[in-house]
């Protein structure tokens, strides 16, 4: 009976023991679990973290990326925009700078005109001579063709006689024959190269083109037997230099 009840003793004693084993093995379990399940569980917040985390990263690595385009559609816009005013006032410029070119040339040519009659009116302002290169040149192109010619100027007109003078001396050197008339009565203007009518004489040609060559203006003229203008009047047969009356100075009232 004392046996029996230590064996009971000794049963009861290892179930205790083996319940308390048990407790502590459920224990550890249990706490293996918790453990297990707060670590998945700080791994899915770490998860969640970083997931937030990249996508915040993302996020702004987008909107970096939207201002950055952004930011460069802006500078590129605002370059465009530039340039295209640049060109404008290149264009601009260069308009003006052609106007002012074509002002600029007009004045010139306008600045020419006035100089070239300007030149004109002071040369008619001057008395009528003929230069020393002009008597020589009239010279030589008449010398060989042994002619004669009557050199008439009109009364009482100095600046005329002394124009008809620089012919005679240029004919002389040319060894033509002169004859000098210097009473001639005339209302007439310029300078007039002719002979009588019905008369043709080889060198009036010559002398025409002479005068040409010298810058002499004349015109052609016919005179008339009967024309009493000149002592002695106007015969056949011979060539006739009529230096009549200065011309009038012509201003042109247009400029």
């Amino acid at each position: 009976m004392g046996r029996r009840m230590d064996v009971d003793i000794m049963t009861k004693a290892a179930l205790e023991t083996s319940i308390a084993t048990l407790d502590t093995w459920i224990q550890v379990f249990a706490v293996l679990v918790a453990i297990g399940i707060v670590g998945e569980v700080g791994f899915g917040v770490r998860h969640w973290v970083l997931n937030r985390r990249l996508v915040a990263i993302q996020h702004a690595e987008d909107l970096n990326q939207e201002q950055a385009i952004a930011r460069f559609n802006k500078e590129a816009g605002d370059a465009r925009r530039d340039a295209g005013a640049a060109i404008e006032r290149a264009a601009n410029a260069n308009e003006r700078a052609a106007t002012a070119e074509q002002r600029a040339a007009e004045a010139v040519k306008r600045a020419e005109e006035e100089r070239t009659e300007r030149l004109k009116l002071q040369a008619s302002l001057q008395p009528r001579r003929l230069t020393g290169a002009q008597k020589e040149t009239l010279a030589k192109l008449l010398t060989g063709s042994a002619g004669a010619i009557a050199i008439v100027s009109t009364m009482l007109d100095g600046e005329g006689s002394d124009f008809a003078n620089d012919f005679e001396s240029a004919f002389k050197a040319a060894n033509w024959q002169t004859m000098r008339i210097s009473n001639h009565i005339s209302e007439k203007r310029g300078v007039r190269v002719g002979t009588v009518a019905g008369t043709t004489l080889p060198i009036t040609k010559q002398l025409e083109h002479a005068l040409s060559v010298i810058g002499v203006s004349f015109e052609n003229a016919s005179f008339s037997v009967d024309d009493r203008s000149t002592s002695p009047w106007f015969q056949s047969g011979v060539l006739y230099l009529v230096i009549e009356r200065k011309p009038d100075i012509k201003v042109d009232e247009s400029k």
